[in-house]
């Protein structure tokens, strides 16, 4: 069984690989981790990029803000 984690973002550079480098250290490590970046306006897309993570991380951007759904 797969099993990924969604992190929705925007402009959280400051905390973005923390909680990437979290979600791959625990006890059942995320096969995949998908960012969806809302927008960002930093340095968010290259965290998410990052060969740091290998190819488990997909990164998705929305060019738009997409906000709350009602």
């Amino acid at each position: 069984m797969m099993f990924s984690i969604a992190i929705p973002v925007r402009n959280g550079s400051n905390y973005l690989a923390e909680a990437i480098r979290s979600a791959l250290n625990q006890t059942r490590a995320a096969d995949e981790i998908l960012v969806s970046d809302n927008c960002s306006e930093d340095e968010t897309a290259a965290i998410a990029k990052s060969s740091e993570w290998g190819n488990r991380v997909k990164y998705y951007f929305n060019p738009r803000p997409t906000g709350m759904v009602d």
